[in-house]
């Protein structure tokens, strides 16, 4: 997820006349480097996971995706938790990626909303102890969103609570669709359509 790196295969792809389209970016800091170099060359751009939602306000020409953005995803999540899990409180682990930090956000304001307590808790990608966030998760905590990028790190969160002997319903971002966050009954989002 380097930006500099992305812009240098983009620029490959781009002087590269058997190139019709790019399947990617993986993430939307990457696509909004990248973007206007596969826009000058006229080329599209699907990204399987690029979720933030500026990225389709038009200033990227040729840019698709075909998942949910922030926008809709967190309103979305917050749904599902008001109306599913009986939240008494969530916990919103947020890490330090844009792609959490979006997501984390609009979660966090549609519960307000709705008028569910939610309080957040900071992370750093890859750390290796959640003991910050096995704390927060106290008696008044029975959800714990996991809108972070990378599934290992889920994982790992998921096992430290549970080794610390708490229990709480488990729901995380699209990121986290994935076989490596295999647990068992957690929640992932994927966007669902009204018609």
């Amino acid at each position: 997820a380097d930006p500099a790196d992305g812009l240098r295969q983009a620029k490959r792809l781009a002087m590269n006349d058997a190139v019709i389209a790019v399947v990617g970016p993986k993430t939307s800091v990457v696509t909004k480097a990248v973007g206007p170099v596969l826009d000058a060359a006229d080329l599209a751009y699907v990204s399987p996971s690029a979720t933030n939602a500026t990225l389709t306000d038009g200033s990227l020409r040729n840019f698709y995706r075909v998942v949910a953005s922030d926008a809709l995803q967190a309103p979305t999540m917050a749904e599902f938790i008001g109306d599913h899990l009986d939240p008494s409180t969530v916990l919103i682990v947020r890490d330090d990626e844009p792609y959490s930090q979006g997501l984390a956000g609009g979660l966090e304001a549609k519960l307000d909303e709705l008028r569910i307590p939610s309080r957040v808790v900071d992370v750093t990608m890859g750390q290796e102890s959640y003991r910050d966030v096995v704390l927060q998760v106290d008696p008044t905590v029975n959800v714990v969103a996991l809108p972070v990028l990378d599934a290992h790190d889920a994982v790992r969160i998921v096992d430290q609570l549970w080794a610390a002997g708490k229990y709480p319903k488990l729901i995380g971002g699209d990121a986290l669709f994935l076989k490596a966050f295999a647990v068992p009954g957690a929640y992932v989002t994927t966007y669902r359509s009204e018609e």
